[in-house]
């Protein structure tokens, strides 16, 4: 137990292969270090509370940060972690759900209706696709940028998706 009679309620999200873990507890995003130690990541500038959904090999953190007193009257935004633990902003109505050893981010993104997108070198988000329909949510990536999650094609129905390494499905 992460944390013994100290909350009401806690969430695991993600775990590296050190054993690192980041999820939700006490209206926060946290991570452990390789001891099981918890620390908590903070929130984005005018943050309400943070959840951190994934963490890679290297202790880097992505999820979403609810700010309340942004230019969208409250929204989630995206976020990665530096080793440090700083966070960076990835934009607004738009949830980090994944993250590789090199720090490529797969989410998704949009205001009424998402897509899917990861992360490029230089953190900028590169829409994904949506398989020629209407909505799409990246969930996993891999160590080569591949991204996968689902796809709400035109007539309806989910599929699963798979990119290639330049983010296209």
């Amino acid at each position: 137990d992460l944390f013994p009679s100290s909350t009401t309620a806690s969430y695991g999200n993600g775990i590296n292969a050190s054993g690192q873990v980041t999820g939700y507890a006490n209206g926060g995003a946290f991570v452990t270090n390789s001891s099981g130690q918890v620390s908590y990541l903070g929130t984005l500038p005018g943050g309400g509370y943070t959840v951190g959904n994934a963490i890679n090999d290297s202790g880097q953190v992505t999820g979403q940060s609810y700010i309340s007193n942004d230019a969208y009257n409250g929204s989630y935004h995206a976020f990665v972690t530096n080793s440090s633990g700083q966070m960076t902003d990835l934009g607004a109505y738009a949830v980090g759900m994944a993250i590789n050893d090199s720090g490529q981010v797969a989410g998704y993104s949009g205001y009424g209706g998402s897509q899917a997108f990861v992360t490029n070198s230089s953190g900028q988000k590169i829409g994904v696709g949506s398989l020629g329909g209407y909505s799409s949510q990246a969930s996993g990536i891999n160590a080569s940028g591949q991204v996968t999650g689902n796809a709400l094609i035109a007539n309806g129905d989910m599929h699963a998706f798979i990119s290639d390494s330049s983010a296209q499905m």
